[in-house]
């Protein structure tokens, strides 16, 4: 009988297939012989985004679903599918790997589970602060139910390419529309202390965005202001830490036009290009880039290669942070004292961090002119890569925590790989108009 995972996934492009990250780690278990059922959480959520819950979905309906698929376990991408019906069957181990800040984990309102997580939960966290979140939450979890571990790739190096970019950033404009309607709000308001208070406000969330932000409200007493616009202290904050976010990413792309950077993005991108012409000059037309071969081909191609953290995530080491040091490119990171990348590679990790958009200034320009010694750290972050970083490793270190044998087949495709239809889960009419 075939062996069986549950891979339960999203995207944020909203096409309702996984994202080629989690596909990556579909392919190494079909390759290590399992039979995987993907289930897309964009198949529940309207409009296929990854927010909320459509009308029709059945929760007891997706429990049952996956019961009878009867697999040897599931694997869930920032809690996505976990439904409290899902958690309390125990009918299987359950890996929960979240690589998300913990605000963005796929916990709908309406449907949150009792205990969050159960006895046959396993959670594996790639940044630290996660990982010491819930060693400390969650005491009734056995510690060996909690583990770090980094992100992987699956990039290779090609020598052969030319690089014929200096600088190459990929990422996404975050929606900025929310904040820019408090500042609007807050420009005009009868109180003209509210904007300064909420200028303030962002440079407390800006500095830790982990303090308590409904204290910082209080301290800037805006409570009764937030309460005339009807948004709950959650939403701001996620609003104003989106425009933080791409703020600094504007601010970032502006400042290194002038060596050569090139831009790849989403749609929210140029929005912003007619008030930023140097963005302009960056910015790739049809630059979404929709393929694995196409991202790792610009990071190949580029020399240096930026990344910009999100307020919410400082320090932490994305999927494309890795992509980046096993490729011809040189990753220059943020300097965060607590950053990740000392966690992984020790307090002497060899990946140059910038302290300010100067600093990177300076940095960009000196290993732009410095191919030697771009080169000889671009073969250091190649080599702390090397092993351990891969997705067959990740799939592996699954199947230890569940007590499951592995072994390779050797195929190199996805021959047993299958999506598991979302109409298995809508209710009936019955239970709609009930």
């Amino acid at each position: 009988m075939a062996k069986k995972i549950i891979f339960i996934g999203y995207s944020w492009s909203q096409h309702r297939k996984i994202d080629f990250y989690q596909q990556g780690l579909v392919n190494a278990f079909s390759d290590l012989g399992y039979e995987v059922h993907i289930i897309s959480i964009n198949e529940i959520c309207p409009k296929g985004s990854v927010i909320g819950i459509s009308k029709d979905f059945s929760s007891k309906k997706f429990s049952e679903v996956l019961e009878s698929i009867k697999p040897d376990f599931l694997v869930s991408m920032n809690h996505a599918g976990l439904f409290n019906e899902v958690l309390t069957s125990k009918k299987y181990p359950i890996m929960d790997l979240i690589v998300d800040e913990l605000s963005h984990l796929f916990i709908p309102d309406a449907l949150i589970a009792d205990n969050f997580f159960s006895n046959n939960t396993f959670i594996i966290t790639t940044n630290s602060r996660s990982y010491k979140h819930f060693r400390h939450v969650c005491p009734k979890i056995v510690s060996d139910h909690v583990s770090l571990s980094p992100c992987v790739s699956d990039l290779l190096k090609n020598p052969n390419v030319k690089q014929k970019y200096n600088i190459s950033f990929i990422g996404s404009f975050l929606e900025t529309a929310k904040a820019e309607f408090i500042f609007w709000k807050a420009s005009i308001h009868k109180d003209k202390e509210v904007l300064k208070n909420i200028i303030a406000l962002m440079a407390e969330l800006t500095h830790d965005y982990h303090a308590d932000f409904d204290k910082l409200v209080t301290k800037h007493d805006l409570n009764d202001f937030f309460k005339e616009l009807a948004l709950e202290h959650k939403d701001v904050k996620y609003y104003l830490s989106n425009h933080i976010s791409s703020r600094l990413r504007l601010d970032t792309i502006t400042k290194l036009s002038s060596l050569g950077l090139r831009l790849y993005g989403n749609d929210l991108w140029l929005e912003t290009l007619s008030h930023t012409p140097k963005v302009l000059e960056c910015f790739r037309p049809g630059s979404l880039l929709t393929s694995r071969d196409e991202l790792c081909h610009v990071y190949n191609s580029s020399k240096l290669s930026i990344h910009i953290s999100q307020v919410q995530v400082p320090g932490s080491l994305s999927y494309r942070i890795y992509d980046i040091m096993k490729s011809n490119s040189l990753l220059i990171l943020p300097w965060n004292k607590n950053s990740d990348a000392f966690t992984f590679f020790g307090k002497d990790c060899p990946i140059p961090m910038y302290k300010d958009l100067d600093h990177l200034y300076k940095l960009c320009e000196y290993y732009l002119d410095h191919e030697d010694e771009r080169l000889e750290l671009v073969k250091k972050c190649n080599d702390l890569v090397t092993s351990g970083f891969s997705y067959q490793d990740s799939a592996q270190q699954m199947l230890k925590l569940a007590n499951l044998n592995f072994e390779s087949n050797g195929l190199s495709s996805t021959t047993d790989v299958k999506y598991v239809s979302s109409d298995q889960f809508k209710k009936s009419l019955f239970d709609i108009f009930r």
